[in-house]
């Protein structure tokens, strides 16, 4: 599984395959680094806050050519944009779930896993344009309104999926977060994070920018209904 707004080097996916022939399953990824800024990493994979549900980028902005891969056996998940499984993870595991929708699909995958071990391919890497698709924030540019309100509420989605007893904490750092983001970003952007961790209506912007009925009903669900 690929981000469309990535690019992948000639001799990337044979070190994926040469990997998947070679050992027992396990959820491969490898280092992603920022398409405009090569010499810098945008993710090594990330840890997953068990009271919050925020999730933590390992190496984000280091540079790549002094910051060794993280030991895999500390990574909750593999990014999103960049992840290759045999099919055997697949039949035992399943597919990703798509209730989500654009975040943290990949950090439920990685949590049902099953003791499948994560793994980082060395020299794989790939190179992915931060944030083009869908707003999402970088080392250097806050996220639009679209990104964080998906953000949030998936990550309270996931808390109530994983870790139901510390919603009341995902939520007040949600409220928390609409503050801090009032005060660097605006009206809208803050309004974005508190609907997605309180279960509010999503900014009318928001939907409006899924246009495809279908899309828009998986995203939203009756949220998704503008009057």
């Amino acid at each position: 599984m690929l981000n469309p707004d990535s690019v992948v080097p000639e001799a990337t996916p044979g070190r994926f395959l040469e990997r998947l022939e070679s050992g027992p399953p396990a959820m491969l990824s490898s280092r992603c680094r920022y398409f405009e800024t090569p010499e810098l990493i945008q993710t090594d994979g990330g840890r997953v806050s068990r009271w919050t549900g925020t999730c933590h980028s390992m190496h984000a902005a280091a540079p790549a050519a002094t910051t060794p891969l993280p030991d895999p056996a500390t990574l909750d998940y593999v990014t999103g944009a960049n992840i290759v499984v045999p099919r055997a993870f697949v039949d035992r595991i399943g597919l990703m779930p798509e209730d989500y929708f654009l975040y943290y699909e990949e950090v439920d995958w990685a949590f049902r896993r099953r003791g499948i071990p994560i793994e980082l391919v060395p020299d794989a890497d790939i190179y992915h344009r931060g944030g083009t698709a869908i707003g999402s924030g970088t080392h250097s540019r806050l996220p639009g309104a679209f990104s964080f309100y998906f953000n949030q509420r998936n990550r309270v989605r996931f808390v109530r999926r994983h870790f139901p007893a510390r919603l009341p904490v995902a939520a007040a750092w949600g409220v928390a977060k609409a503050a801090q983001v009032l005060l660097k970003g605006g009206v809208e952007p803050a309004y974005a994070v508190l609907a997605g961790s309180l279960g509010l209506p999503p900014p009318r912007a928001v939907v409006e920018r899924i246009s495809d009925p279908a899309a828009r009903a998986l995203a939203f669900g009756r949220r998704g209904q503008l009057r």
